[in-house]
């Protein structure tokens, strides 16, 4: 099977919003626009073909393609993709790695759950609240 080449302004994406506005749209994005966006975040957080990420995102999240994989893949950084978010997995991966992506207020709620005392004991009121 042959590839067609394609060039910047050809479609690479086609993305729904989240119709909070209106109605759902379609948003193109061209291949110049991704990589408009990588380059952007792979300068920005200086990402190199050193760096190692731990990906704990679904592959059809947007966030997950668009600004964990392709600074990455740009950069020649080694990626870590998570089957399922496993704590033990994620921990003992961190040492090897530089970056994380994954929802940091998700992560957290699932790391806590996955001590049992978390999941049993009642929370105290803070002093400040």
């Amino acid at each position: 099977m042959a590839l067609n080449a394609c060039g910047p302004d050809d479609l690479a994406a086609l993305l729904y919003t989240s119709a909070t506005t209106g109605r759902w749209k379609g948003a193109m994005l061209p291949h110049s626009n991704l990589l408009s966006n990588a380059t952007a975040l792979t300068e920005l957080w200086q990402i190199t073909s050193s760096d190692r990420l731990i990906h704990a995102l679904p592959i059809f999240n947007t966030q997950c393609l668009f600004i964990a994989m392709n600074p990455s893949l740009l950069a020649g950084a080694q990626v870590r993709f998570m089957t399922a978010f496993n704590v033990d997995l994620i921990v003992d991966e961190l040492p090897r790695s530089s970056m994380k992506m994954g929802v940091f207020p998700w992560w957290v709620v699932r790391y806590i759950s996955s001590f049992p005392a978390a999941t049993t004991s009642t929370p105290r009121k803070s002093k400040t609240s």
